[in-house]
């Protein structure tokens, strides 16, 4: 099977790895990070740059390289137009992508946005990634919106031109983070839930369906209030654990960045106020939350004290 060597993070793996999937070829991922590469890296890359696949007895480092390679050894799909003009085009753009798009563009914000504050432990510099999208971005992407015809960059089908230029991370917040903060978090309320269950009296449940309710209704009005306070507090418990977890969010949210990410990010051997501002926030939020659901609880108490309660009164 075909190994890729490689972060998906890394644009240039992401474009072997999608041109392998384009193609149907089977491949398994190895993730190697630059700068922390395993041992005996050098021999498999003497640059010591991602990517690199090995089949076989054949080690090919490049993402351009590869993609030739895999052009060649199965041609169906193409990547690459057939037609002499466009292929040229297209390893133009290829070319200008890995090179022009990624040194002026690509690379300075991976590695202040992400690199920086996720791996490093170091500040972002803001004024590098202001300088990026006001001066190089618009610059580059306004060269590539006018070689743009019908959709297509080259020709009129998804290839190389696309996938260099345009293929991104699939991992998001909604996506990839959240099933990753889920897993985590989800055993832990099952087994409170469990012990919540193990120690419900059913009988109050069947009280309720002799007395005429409907399974909705003594869900509703008998079973909910019930468990209800232990559903909130697991709900907290979730919250709390999935805000603490850096190492899970780190992997999985792509290239955005959560508040315990950003402080991280922030926490180095210089003193920066923002951490001290944003922990007044996150305090100032959480008392404000306590004093909401105590308010809350207050005036769910007056209100039933308002009511009365017919405990007690009921014929026998």
């Amino acid at each position: 099977m075909l190994k890729i060597y490689g972060v998906p993070i890394s644009v240039h793996t992401r474009k072997v790895i999608l041109a392998v999937i384009e193609k149907g070829i089977p491949y398994r991922n190895e993730p190697v990070i630059p700068f922390n590469p395993p041992a005996g890296w050098d021999e498999l890359s003497p640059t010591g740059k991602i990517p690199v696949i090995v089949s076989d007895d054949l080690t090919l480092r490049d993402s351009s390289v590869i993609c030739a390679y895999l052009e060649k050894t199965q041609s169906n799909p193409p990547l690459y137009p057939t037609a002499p003009k466009a292929f040229a085009e297209a390893l133009w753009l290829e070319e200008y992508a890995d090179g022009t798009l990624f040194r002026d563009v690509v690379h300075g914000l991976i590695f202040q946005r992400l690199i920086r504050p996720k791996i490093l432990n170091q500040v972002t510099d803001d004024s590098v990634v202001s300088k990026i999208l006001e001066t190089a971005m618009p610059k580059v992407f306004s060269y590539l919106e006018r070689n743009v015809t019908d959709g297509f960059l080259v020709g009129e089908r998804f290839g190389i031109a696309f996938i260099t230029e345009s293929y991104t991370t699939a991992m998001g917040l909604y996506s990839s983070a959240l099933a990753a903060h889920l897993t985590w978090t989800l055993p832990f309320g099952l087994l409170i839930m469990f012990a919540i269950f193990n120690r419900f009296d059913r009988r109050y449940e069947e009280a309720a369906r002799d007395l005429g309710a409907t399974p909705w209704q003594s869900f509703a009005h008998v079973v909910l209030p019930i468990i209800g306070p232990s559903v909130v507090g697991i709900g907290l418990f979730g919250f709390t654990l999935s805000w603490d977890e850096v190492a899970r969010s780190s992997q999985a949210i792509g290239d955005l960045n959560t508040l315990p990410l950003e402080l991280q990010g922030l926490t180095t051997t210089v003193t920066n106020p923002q951490i001290y501002a944003l922990g007044t926030v996150t305090t100032g939020v959480s008392f404000v939350v306590i004093f909401l659901a105590l308010g809350l609880i207050q005036l769910l108490r007056r209100r039933q004290a308002r009511r009365g309660s017919d405990a007690g009164q009921g014929l026998v």
